[in-house]
């Protein structure tokens, strides 16, 4: 089995996850799990430390467009949420 595959991966008892929530659980293993250690870290060395709070700040801002197709979807979802608990009342 290739090493590098996703089989093996999970053979080996690891779980896909998104890579931010990846390099936060390996900052918090390096500051035994202390978050005020990872707020704290002196280490600008390491490759990770700018993404030790789980945030990427290389990413570009959003362009006025992207912000409010989000405001948009998020009016969706919350009116989505609102008629859900409506039916659930209603039960």
């Amino acid at each position: 089995m290739d090493r590098n595959s996703r089989e093996y991966a999970e053979s080996m008892g690891h779980e896909k996850k998104n890579l931010m929530r990846v390099i936060r659980d390996k900052c918090t293993d390096c500051c035994c799990g202390s978050y005020k250690e990872i707020d704290a870290c002196a280490s600008v060395a390491c490759a990770l430390w700018p993404y030790r709070n789980g945030d990427n700040p290389f990413r570009a801002p959003l362009s006025e467009k992207q912000m409010e197709n989000a405001r948009q979807r998020g009016e969706v979802m919350r009116a989505a949420r609102e008629n859900l608990q409506d039916a659930d009342s209603d039960e």
